[in-house]
């Protein structure tokens, strides 16, 4: 009996979430004190009245409290999983933007390029011209 009590009292030392976790060991304990309980003195039926209120009172809500953890740490996981991949597109979406503007810029540098080989050509279209009348001139002198 003494080592029941002492090992009742050891669990309710503990932290309530460990309580919680321990239910079946918890519940077992103090139905073994329970069927000693015709060599208890007051102080241990006092002791045993609280202790098997506290079980019937674990014993129904357990479920309910592990089960509304287990919601709790669900929705963490889901909000962390929606954070990391709203974090991603951020970044995906950066990415894109910087491609974007390095590929506006390389347009922007070959439609300037394309422009002065325009006028390149337009002068050399030019100079061809006054070499083609000028040979046409001289062939004509010849």
């Amino acid at each position: 009996v003494v080592k029941t009590i002492k090992a009742l009292k050891r669990l309710l030392r503990t932290d309530v979430d460990d309580l919680i976790d321990q239910v079946e060991k918890f519940s077992d304990l103090a139905e073994d004190l329970r069927q000693a309980s015709w060599r208890l003195t007051n102080e241990e039926l006092s002791f045993l009245e609280r202790v098997m209120r506290l079980k019937s009172e674990l014993s129904s809500e357990a479920v309910y409290i592990q089960s509304v953890e287990d919601i709790h740490q669900l929705q963490h996981e889901m909000l962390s999983t929606v954070l990391e991949q709203t974090w991603n597109l951020k970044e995906s979406m950066r990415i894109h933007e910087e491609l974007l503007n390095l590929a506006f810029a390389e347009e922007e540098t070959v439609t300037n390029r394309m422009k002065v080989l325009e006028e390149e050509l337009k002068t050399l279209a030019e100079k061809k011209e006054a070499f083609r009348v000028s040979n046409k001139d001289e062939i004509s002198i010849m």
